[in-house]
């Protein structure tokens, strides 16, 4: 495992690409969120419509009710997804530094690592099953990005 350091000349490659994907994901969630607010607008005004034609006596008591009602069940859960979306957008902050760094550092990642998350990178780093032989384990084949990456 301690063989696995990224090659100086990657690392920014690496952070880089790593950032442009965070930066992807925040356009993703901006548009999620600016499609909801327009929406939780839209339930308002339906609202605020309804009210007008009950004001003006065009609407019926239970008509208005049942908008009403129907309403709020939708502005409560399009901000429900709102909150959802605005804790994916400080997620996505905390956890670039972590996956920077837990690429960076592969024998502290697998050292601080549960069994799971240890059997999940493995997986990663050899596609193929492993092979005991007289030299110890190796992998018949180790994908070439990683032979890239990890100078190997």
């Amino acid at each position: 495992m301690k063989k696995y350091r990224i090659r100086p000349e990657f690392i920014n490659l690496f952070k880089l690409i790593v950032r442009e994907v965070a930066k992807n994901k925040h356009k993703l969630n901006e548009n999620q969120q600016n499609q909801t607010k327009k929406k939780i607008d839209s339930q308002q005004l339906k609202f605020s419509r309804a009210k007008e034609l009950l004001l003006s006596g065009d609407l019926d008591a239970d008509d208005y009710r049942s908008i009403k009602q129907e309403t709020e069940i939708k502005i409560t859960a399009l901000r429900r997804i709102l909150t959802k979306i605005n804790t994916s957008f400080e997620t996505i902050d905390s956890n670039i530094k972590n996956i920077e760094n837990l690429m960076l550092d592969l024998v502290y990642s697998y050292q601080k690592a549960s069994v799971e998350q240890r059997r999940t990178l493995i997986d990663i780093l050899f596609p193929e099953k492993m092979m005991y032989t007289i030299n110890g384990l190796h992998c018949p084949s180790i994908d070439v990005k990683l032979r890239l990456l990890y100078n190997l």
